[in-house]
């Protein structure tokens, strides 16, 4: 019984050492945390330094260059270039090397970038939206068959290409429906 209640003080003071925050949830949360693709970078970057900063108070150990990492891997959804080139990038550098002014610099003119090709192809895209509705209008019209057309077509009888029966030779049924010829000895 003894043990038990070591184990309990154990946790408790575990638990209880920041504050009742418990900084592995908070490390969860913080690599989690991907930028969404309508969300703006700088909104993205204050919410990550909210987060490390919450995480070191609660005795955590974060550095800089852990968060300039982590700000360039988690865009993977709304900057899948950019990400592909950090990580061609740690193929020959060190990742401790990263500065975080660097990479802040990098995802706002990746976000401009992306909102300079967004603008361009605004324009085009709703020429394109508009003819598609105007084509998508009339589509229906004249593939509609008539009752004459819909009466012509032919019953399940009559579309089967064999009526006669490959056991017995006889017509009107299938060779699953007729009785086997006795088998001769």
């Amino acid at each position: 019984m003894e043990s038990a209640s070591v184990l309990w003080e154990a946790i408790t003071k575990h638990f209880e050492a920041g504050d009742g925050i418990n900084p592995d949830y908070l490390l969860r949360e913080l690599m989690m945390r991907m930028l969404q693709p309508n969300e703006k970078v700088d909104a993205y970057a204050e919410d990550i330094e909210l987060k490390v900063t919450k995480l070191r108070q609660a005795k955590g150990d974060f550095a800089d260059w852990q968060q300039a990492s982590l700000l360039l891997f988690n865009p993977v959804r709304v900057f899948p270039d950019l990400t592909r080139e950090y990580a061609n990038w740690l193929n020959s550098h060190d990742r401790k090397t990263l500065k975080l002014t660097t990479v802040l610099q990098r995802l706002l003119a990746a976000e401009h970038q992306r909102q300079q090709l967004e603008s361009q192809s605004q324009p085009a895209s709703r020429a394109t939206a508009q003819v598609a509705h105007v084509t998508s209008e009339h589509q229906d019209k004249g593939r509609k068959r008539t009752k004459q057309q819909r009466k012509r077509n032919k019953g399940v009888q009559e579309k089967k290409a064999r009526t006669n029966c490959g056991n017995c030779g006889g017509d009107g049924h299938w060779w699953s429906n007729a009785l086997r010829p006795p088998a001769s000895r």
